[in-house]
């Protein structure tokens, strides 16, 4: 099911991501399961990121899992390093994948860009399978907390 922003009343499209959340859309009278919204980030590199809800937990999952009330949103699985900002898109991003793996040669140099000027770059390098679950909610505890 896709649900358009007709099927909401204001197209959230005009609506600021201050003011509009998730839940707008994933706990409207017309939400199920299986929904998906498509989101575009970075509008000069054209990220584009499709979230789908497939279902709602199981209510007693907090508890098993001895995840903290502190926390309103808890991420519990994925995958990759996050993506560089402004490095060209998706494309982009796999050129500079690249030029970090071993005997790579850097030409533009990519690697010196990445590790000193880039704002989210990592002055130990690139790990592309580098992924961090308690990071990940320590950002998403941080977040909620306003702190971000």
């Amino acid at each position: 099911m896709t649900i358009s922003p007709d099927d909401l009343g204001d197209p959230i499209q005009n609506k600021e991501e201050k003011v509009f959340t998730l839940s707008d859309l994933y706990e409207s009278d017309k939400s199920g399961t299986n929904i998906e919204i498509g989101y575009e980030y970075d509008f000069g590199d054209d990220w584009h990121h499709s979230v789908t809800l497939l279902g709602r937990a199981d209510s007693n999952l907090r508890r098993v899992l001895q995840i903290p009330d502190k926390f309103e949103a808890f991420c519990m699985a994925g995958e990759g390093h996050h993506c560089a900002e402004d490095c060209g898109g998706s494309s982009g991003w796999e050129g500079l994948k690249n030029v970090f793996k071993k005997g790579r040669k850097d030409p533009e140099g990519l690697r010196s860009w990445y590790k000193n000027e880039c704002i989210n770059g990592d002055k130990e390098g690139l790990d592309p399978y580098k992924w961090d679950m308690l990071e990940v909610n320590d950002g998403l505890l941080a977040l909620a907390k306003g702190e971000l």
